[in-house]
């Protein structure tokens, strides 16, 4: 349920009247209050119908109660009596004491808790035993993520506590956790602690309601899609993409998650025991990946790249949708049959570009810093290879139609770097980008100087998107319809 977490800081009495049809419970964070007024606790557990969960956190939890352990129990013994719903005891409190607490206040229920701030263990299940040395309704674990696969298997532990029929919240703390908590709701969690504000929040990475209102309603049979690589941060595939599945009726959420390439083989087994139905493949991953898959469409075969991920019947499939995403793009504005076309780069996108143009009979030259790289892709496809310093005696010699960039020269934010110099840009050619984001790159600013036809990333990324969701979802989604639905979000 959706719980949110109060300061004393942020005038509680006030904010909880004004959230409350917003809220499924609240968690007053006790050891922030400045001062324990029992009076005014009272009138707020009196004002609310809805579930109130009283914290004490201690500082080893990463709490703010400095005073004595004894203290602290006195304080909770005190106010347990202003009839909470729920009380969070720390798993490590003394058994003794709880039983004590349940024996005063009958109807009082137990949230057995345990933070890690610095990490999640590898041996969840070791935690959770010690969790038990006293009886609790519901147990909650946050650790710190320091990675996607921190989350996932956290999200796998909690989706196993409930096939075996325990009440319980989990979760991860910091930006890589922020996934178990727009999922929490997917593997069942007890709780989904929101805070009213950036200000308010009592962990890193804790959401606010503002942020998790941009995104879907997740349930039970909510199905998640994302996009992984690294870095993933720039990419803004989780607004227009959630933004189609809310106006298309689609149960679904999209989310960004890194993944380092040393990472893909388990991602992709945790993905899967998830039930993760389809993702987006972004540089560093589109060539590493191939290993790992059961399945390859001819693009992403003879191309070498994925871009697309599809689970089917527990297995991953490859696609790749950049190459016919791209060179739409491009033919929007000219047609690459006969026509000269350099692509700097020789990563996957450079090969499933490359592939995608001499199917559709362009002349095709690549180029790369590093000229061994270039000529791999040029034996690949059979075409010519060059080094990246050789562009501009090319681009004077032989000329171009269409220049491509595929490097990820010119994402870096406030950036004036080019992957080209200046004087290599012909006038009045077709420039297309790659990247996204920014929407328009140094080279686009110097191409538009020169009266070049300008083919800003974002309009590969709708294209092959609109791809992927054919794949993904088959005829309940509109090609045209569902580009004019990303391009009106952006």
């Amino acid at each position: 349920m959706n719980t949110f977490v109060l300061k004393k800081s942020f005038n509680a009495s006030h904010q909880v009247l004004q959230q409350a049809k917003e809220a499924e419970a609240f968690e007053l964070r006790l050891d922030t209050f400045e001062h324990l007024d029992h009076d005014e606790i009272k009138s707020l557990r009196e004002s609310i119908a809805i579930p109130l969960i009283f914290t004490l956190r201690k500082a080893s939890h990463g709490g703010y109660f400095k005073q004595s352990e004894e203290k602290r129990h006195q304080l909770i013994e005190e106010l347990a009596r202003l009839e909470p719903t729920y009380f969070d005891i720390e798993c490590d409190t003394d058994p003794k004491f709880v039983q004590r607490l349940r024996e005063e206040n009958p109807g009082l229920q137990i949230i057995s808790s345990y933070h890690n701030f610095d990490k999640t263990p590898e041996d969840l299940s070791f935690i959770f035993e010690g969790m038990q040395h006293f009886p609790a309704e519901i147990y909650k674990l946050a650790t710190f993520a320091h990675s996607t696969l921190d989350s996932l298997r956290m999200l796998h532990f909690l989706k196993n506590l409930k096939s075996q029929g325990y009440s319980a919240t989990c979760l991860c703390m910091g930006e890589e956790g922020k996934i178990t908590r727009h999922l929490a709701s997917k593997f069942g969690s007890e709780f989904h602690y929101l805070s009213l504000d950036e200000e308010g929040a009592t962990a890193p990475g804790q959401l606010t309601f503002d942020e998790l209102k941009k995104y879907p309603p997740v349930g039970a049979k909510t199905r998640i899609y994302g996009l992984i690589g690294d870095p993933v941060s720039k990419s803004v595939s989780h607004i227009t993409h959630n933004t189609l599945f809310k106006e298309k009726g689609i149960d679904a959420i999209y989310l960004k998650m890194r993944v380092r390439p040393k990472e893909i083989t388990p991602f992709l087994e945790l993905a899967a025991s998830l039930e993760i139905k389809g993702m987006s493949v972004t540089m560093p991953l589109k060539e590493d990946i191939i290993p790992n898959l059961y399945l390859l469409d001819e693009q992403a075969l003879r191309c070498h790249a994925v871009n697309t991920l599809h689970l089917k019947s527990g297995k991953w499939e490859g696609f790749n949708t950049d190459s016919i995403g791209a060179l739409n793009a491009v033919e929007s504005e000219l047609e690459v049959l006969g026509k000269n076309v350099a692509i700097l780069g020789a990563g996957g996108t450079a090969k499933a570009l490359t592939y995608e143009a001499m199917k559709r009979g362009a002349n095709v030259t690549v180029f790369n810093r590093t000229l061994k790289k270039a000529e791999e892709v040029g034996e690949m496809f059979g075409c010519e290879a060059k080094a990246l310093a050789d562009f501009p005696n090319f681009a004077q010699e032989a000329g171009y139609d269409i220049l491509i960039n595929t490097t990820s020269v010119g994402m870096a934010p406030n950036t004036d770097d080019m992957p080209i110099p200046i004087e290599a840009l012909l006038p009045k050619t077709v420039i297309f980008d790659v990247i996204s984001n920014p929407r328009e790159t140094r080279l686009l600013q110097e191409a538009k100087k020169k009266e070049c036809v300008c083919i800003p990333g974002i309009e590969m990324f709708f294209m092959q998107a609109v791809e992927q969701f054919a794949i993904w979802f088959g005829d309940k989604i509109d090609r045209e319809e569902a580009y004019n639905i990303l391009k009106a979000v952006l």
